[in-house]
């Protein structure tokens, strides 16, 4: 995963849209990775749920709050787009038969590395072998573990789209953590 990450553009996002799961996934090019998180993961995924009527008022007005204060959590100077697998869980890697990773399914683009990394601590670690080495390639940033569920918001606002409302506590759970 640190050399898939270590590949680089001078934009986040992609030149076209694809999909997380059945989700639409867009992908538009910016130069800031806040403002690509912000406005191409939470805010588009925000919208898909408001208009099936999944997030209460309350809720819905917190992620907006959140996502004008996006900066104050987000540190993304010196960071470059790093290649994404995009949906990187347990059901998505395997070793081979000489127990090299696997990874598939991917929902590719370039964004924020940490990103990657939190996908994968969402349902379940990965082996932690795989967290050392990657470790040891290329180190997460200082923080990186007060911002993880920040940055699964977009997954679980994924799952909230795609399953419904058993989700919904989760989103309020990261939502209320970040609220100003």
């Amino acid at each position: 995963m640190a050399e898939l990450h270590r590949i680089s553009q001078d934009h986040f996002g992609l030149d076209h849209d694809n999909f997380i799961g059945s989700t639409p996934q867009k992908n538009n090019l910016e130069k800031d990775g806040i403002i690509f998180f912000r406005d191409h993961r939470i805010q588009f995924q925000r919208q898909l749920a408001q208009k099936a009527g999944l997030l209460p008022v309350s809720i819905d007005k917190k992620i907006d709050s959140l996502c004008e204060n996006l900066n104050r959590f987000l540190d993304t100077s010196g960071e470059r787009p790093a290649l994404m697998h995009g949906d990187l869980w347990s059901g998505n890697y395997f070793p081979d038969s000489n127990g090299n990773p696997c990874i598939f399914d991917p929902a590719v683009y370039y964004g924020l590395r940490e990103a990657d990394i939190a996908m994968t601590e969402l349902f379940g670690r990965l082996p932690e072998r795989f967290y050392d080495a990657y470790h040891e390639a290329f180190p997460m940033n200082h923080g990186y573990h007060e911002r993880k569920d920040l940055y699964n918001l977009y997954h679980l606002l994924n799952h909230l789209n795609l399953f419904g409302s058993s989700y919904l506590s989760s989103v309020q759970k990261i939502v209320n953590r970040f609220s100003p």
